[in-house]
């Protein structure tokens, strides 16, 4: 018998403009704390 493929659960994720040319994508709000201290004038990007 075949099995069947399971599906994913996708997790919201948060756009984050790290500097001017970096991009990255957090899983959460505990996550973007971790990143905050590093970089303190990142900004959120809309979706």
């Amino acid at each position: 018998m075949a099995k069947g493929k399971k599906e994913k659960v996708l997790q919201p994720k948060i756009k984050v403009k790290l500097d001017r040319n970096t991009i990255i994508y957090v899983k959460d709000e505990k996550a973007l704390e971790i990143w905050l201290p590093r970089y303190p004038d990142l900004k959120i990007v809309p979706m």
